[in-house]
């Protein structure tokens, strides 16, 4: 790994973190608690694990971009985040739902949750795009 590819992928676990607390812990923080079943739930979440978790979708995206992809504006990485996140975040959802009680407010929640996650991916992609793109001449 270059320092390119880290620092993308720390650029990238930083925006994606700090989308997640604003969707998840400001915005939906009462529609989540109300549709999701609280005893799956940890209250405080193991910050560590949150970080590590986040960490890996950064770099699931800084290497889809930069190996496969060759993404290097804000633009361009935030559309292919949030299709990647939206698959990504589908999948997971609805095996949950098929397989849990996760989801007490139904489909619904589900949705929610999936929506959450594509917009926290195109935040996370942008941000990932942009930095690969950094010195490039790339200021799309």
């Amino acid at each position: 790994m270059d320092k390119r590819f880290l620092t993308a992928t720390a650029v990238g676990t930083v925006a994606l973190f700090l989308a997640g607390f604003l969707i998840y812990g400001v915005l939906l923080s009462g529609y989540m608690a109300e549709n999701m079943d609280a005893s799956a739930m940890v209250d405080p979440p193991d910050w560590l694990w949150l970080v590590i978790s986040t960490a890996l979708m950064a770099i699931l995206f800084t290497y889809i971009f930069s190996k496969w992809a060759s993404i290097s504006t804000w633009k361009t990485g935030a559309k292919a985040a949030a299709v990647i996140g939206f698959l990504v975040a589908s999948s997971y959802a609805t095996g949950m739902y098929a397989m849990s009680t996760l989801y007490a407010g139904g489909l619904m929640a589900v949705l929610v949750d999936v929506i959450g996650s594509t917009v926290m991916s195109a935040i996370g992609g942008a941000a990932i795009g942009a930095a690969l793109g950094m010195g490039s001449g790339n200021g799309e």
